[in-house]
């Protein structure tokens, strides 16, 4: 909130309740699931627009594109170091698990050094079908009544 307050000048409650939502939530999220967090009595969809937006352009906050044309938020939580996660997302349920894991840092300051780029990053997702959804397309599929087929 600190951060907030020094760079956008203050924390009006709506800002307030939207950063809260996401911190709860503890998942990337689309603006409507975190507008149903917060509560449409404390602010409306386009007000967490709004302040993902702002969110966003300071830093306090990602957006996450997993390929379905829905965008996904989450508090940003880069170290000092740069260091950042990806997500691992089922094709089939949409679960996301996040991944701790970069192994891309290296790469970067290759790009960097080899094409004379500065503050590379990038955002990279993986997609699979997670466990419970392997073990729901094993089951046996269940018949119609016969002569229904």
């Amino acid at each position: 909130m600190d951060r907030l307050r020094r760079e956008a000048g203050r924390v009006t409650r709506s800002r307030r309740v939207v950063l809260e939502a996401l911190g709860r939530l503890q998942r990337p999220s689309t603006p409507k699931q975190i507008a149903e967090a917060v509560g449409s009595e404390t602010c409306d969809l386009v007000t967490v627009y709004r302040s993902l937006k702002l969110f966003e352009r300071l830093g306090l906050v990602q957006r996450i594109e997993l390929g379905d044309g829905l965008a996904r938020f989450e508090i940003a939580d880069d170290d000092v170091h740069g260091h950042h996660h990806h997500h691992l997302v089922c094709r089939e349920c949409n679960r996301i698990v996040r991944l701790e894991m970069c192994i891309l840092a290296d790469v970067e300051r290759t790009l960097a050094r080899r094409h004379g780029y500065a503050e590379i990053g990038h955002r990279l997702e993986f997609f699979g079908i997670c466990p419970d959804c392997q073990k729901a397309e094993a089951q046996p599929r269940k018949r119609g009544k016969p002569g229904k087929d």
